[in-house]
């Protein structure tokens, strides 16, 4: 359950904010299908109230994570050996960072997410190193059934 907790916290605000708009554009598609359903009596006040709130719950969900996401620290990404450029700070920018900011870097929930970041990068570095030995691999016998 601490796992999905820090994966919570390692969204990306832009999926975050993509999953939530999908979420809302189906009960809006689930409204319309229910409206022009004969069979299914609505009241015209949930016709008014199901999009309002939809809406509401989509920019509730959009300033929270404008304000509460940030970027990695850049001295402790050159810790990590991760690059520190523009497109991957941004791909950190989550709301797990946002907290060690707030705390910082020295909050108990940091400390832990930054343990879970680190273990989860290690994993994709391995996988990745992994995956390009076979590759190479793969290659070299490919070359060598040629001959």
């Amino acid at each position: 359950m601490e796992n999905l907790y820090y994966a919570m916290l390692d969204f990306n605000i832009m999926e975050l904010i993509g999953l939530v708009g999908i979420f809302i554009c189906l009960i809006m598609i689930l409204l319309i299908i229910l409206i022009k359903n004969k069979n299914t009596k609505i009241e015209k006040k949930m016709v008014i109230k199901i999009p309002a709130f939809c809406i509401l719950l989509y920019f509730i969900v959009l300033v929270v994570c404008l304000f509460n996401t940030k970027e990695p620290n850049p001295t402790y990404l050159d810790n990590l050996k991760i690059p520190n450029n523009i497109s991957s700070r941004f791909y950190m920018t989550n709301l797990g960072f946002g907290i060690c900011y707030r705390d910082n870097y020295t909050g108990e929930t940091c400390l832990n997410y930054l343990k879970y970041f680190e273990n989860k990068n290690k994993e994709e570095q391995e996988e990745k190193t992994k995956k390009e030995k076979t590759i190479k691999e793969n290659i070299k016998e490919f070359y060598q059934s040629k001959r």
